[in-house]
């Protein structure tokens, strides 16, 4: 299993994911933070972070919350399909 520690942001992925709002921030944190847990697994590829970068930037805040990571295969990074802008990776083309 990846640790957290091991995976790494990509500037051009991370710049596909629209931002959340302050209070949506604030919100999911809380969450996580009440819950003890992620609802949704961090998405990686090659130790790299598809989905849930305000997810992780949290989980490193707060080291007791439980989390998952989810590995992806794909052939090359030019092979990923982002559905509908939101950065949540579909398919290899």
């Amino acid at each position: 299993m990846l640790k957290l520690s091991s995976l790494k942001i990509d500037p051009e992925f991370s710049a596909q994911i629209l931002p959340l709002s302050f209070e949506e921030l604030q919100q999911l944190e809380m969450n996580m933070i009440r819950d003890r847990k992620l609802t949704d697994p961090i998405i990686v590829w090659n130790k790299t972070i598809l989905d849930g970068h305000n997810r992780y930037n949290i989980l490193r805040k707060h080291s007791f919350i439980e989390y998952e990571i989810k590995e992806m295969e794909f052939s090359s990074r030019h092979c990923l399909f982002w559905e509908g802008g939101n950065g949540t990776p579909l398919q290899e083309l």
